[in-house]
């Protein structure tokens, strides 16, 4: 049977739309008419997949995407969330979502500090691939992604991302809320913050958990959190859902209280393996400290739960590792961290293979090295150490070559391989802390 030209055509588009679809955005400024067609902008793209439902990709060749459409604001500057992605954020309502840019240099969404860029509802699917995504704002939860449904960063750069309230409050999520699932890979976090005013709480400058939260292979870097009189904690993130993170470096944080870098709260399960703290700056308390698990004040009831494995806790301006829940250690080093290196009130403490700095703190440990010797003996300064992750490397007669107990993972923070034989002994032993030391240093 032969179609007439003009159903024939109607019944093809009908039938187009049911598939994956790929939407080209081909303009850089923030309009809405809803149609993806020769003139698409990101905002029209967005509301286009909303309307086809499952999924489809969105390609964003180089350039600058500004949201420039801003939402409408209260007296005190809160943000009036709307959520049919007519102004402010980008919705994703339905279906299965994948931006996809040319490379995080080159392809950037910039929320012009208006509002934050990115919201994923739940039962929704997002994945943000080659980009970055800065200069978002709210309010509350979430300057850059604020995520109740699944999302996924691949190889994509947070920046500069601003939750700021003036008073009052839990604001959650410097760069990411999730209340969902969230999965971050070989990604970056630097500069993104929460700044609160009087009686308010800043929790998590880069990431707030309170969901399910993997990450891997990813840097956190110079992420701020900071009120006027209360708590700035978890400057890269906050916990009080079940995250794992891996292959992780955590630099020059910033903020206030047990946990300026990493916090796990509530019931939070916290998994960190081959990971690198240092240079957190706190505000000079004696209680703060730069990894915190649990505090004499939680913010969330609860006993949380916190596991380290092949961690390198050094060179940070506060107590390194602070406990107060249930916490393990293993195959780990904690050294030349300014006010005390390791505290324990927690309900429970056990650690095996850990090389803990001489100091007043009172966690057990296997090994103890002077702090002055930290340099001298037993770690070479910061550095980038072949990857975009830097870690310490071990100097040649360091206590930590060869001194791991039981297993250990495949590859240290870098991805280099576990173990080597670090000695020379002929003996291959993983090292102790997040970086694995060859016979040639490599």
């Amino acid at each position: 049977m032969r179609f007439p030209p003009l159903v024939f055509v109607i019944s093809l588009s009908c039938c187009t739309l049911l598939q994956a679809q790929d939407l080209r955005v081909n303009r850089f400024d923030d309009q809405l008419d809803g149609i993806c067609d020769a003139h698409c902008s990101l905002r029209d793209a967005v509301s286009m997949h909303n309307q086809l439902g499952g999924t489809n990709r969105i390609l964003l060749p180089s350039g600058i995407y500004n949201l420039s459409l801003p939402p409408e604001y209260g007296e005190e500057g809160e943000v009036y969330d709307e959520d049919q992605n007519l102004n402010g954020d980008l919705d994703v309502l339905v279906g299965s979502l994948v931006l996809v840019g040319a490379g995080r240099q080159v392809s950037i969404v910039d929320g012009g500090v208006l509002d934050r860029l990115l919201e994923v509802e739940a039962g929704a699917t997002l994945t943000v691939q080659d980009l970055t995504l800065r200069n978002g704002f709210s309010s509350e939860d979430g300057g850059a992604i604020e995520n109740r449904g699944h999302a996924v960063v691949r190889r994509s750069r947070l920046a500069d991302n601003l939750l700021r309230y003036s008073w009052g409050g839990r604001h959650r999520g410097g760069a990411i809320f999730n209340a969902g699932t969230l999965e971050v890979y070989d990604s970056q976090f630097e500069g993104n913050r929460v700044d609160i005013g009087d009686s308010g709480g800043a929790f998590g400058g880069a990431l707030f958990n309170a969901g399910t939260l993997t990450v891997r292979d990813t840097l956190f870097r110079a992420n701020r959190v900071n009120t006027d009189d209360v708590v700035g904690i978890g400057a890269a993130l906050f916990n009080i859902g079940t995250a794992s993170m891996a292959r992780v470096s955590v630099l020059e944080s910033q903020g206030d209280g047990e946990g300026v870098a990493v916090r796990n709260d509530g019931d939070g399960m916290l998994s960190l393996a081959n990971i690198t703290v240092a240079k957190s700056q706190g505000q000079e308390y004696e209680t703060d400290a730069a990894v915190a698990n649990g505090s004499y004040y939680p913010m969330y009831p609860g006993t949380p739960s916190m596991t380290l494995v092949h961690a390198s806790i050094a060179d940070n301006q506060a107590v390194g590792l602070s406990n107060r829940g249930d916490l393990t250690v293993r195959n780990s080093l904690i050294i030349d961290n300014r006010l005390q290196n390791c505290l324990d009130d927690g309900s429970r403490y056990r650690a095996r293979g850990l090389l803990l700095g001489l100091d007043s703190s009172n966690c057990a440990a296997d090994a103890y090295v002077a702090n002055e010797q930290a340099y001298s003996l037993v770690l070479y300064a910061l550095s980038a150490n072949s990857s975009g992750l830097p870690a310490f490397n071990l100097r040649p007669a360091s206590p930590a070559l060869d001194a791991a107990v039981g297993n250990c993972p495949t590859f240290d923070q870098r991805g280099f391989p576990r173990p080597r034989d670090g000695d020379g002994d002929g003996l291959a032993v993983c090292d102790l802390g997040a970086y694995e030391r060859g016979a040639k240093n490599r």
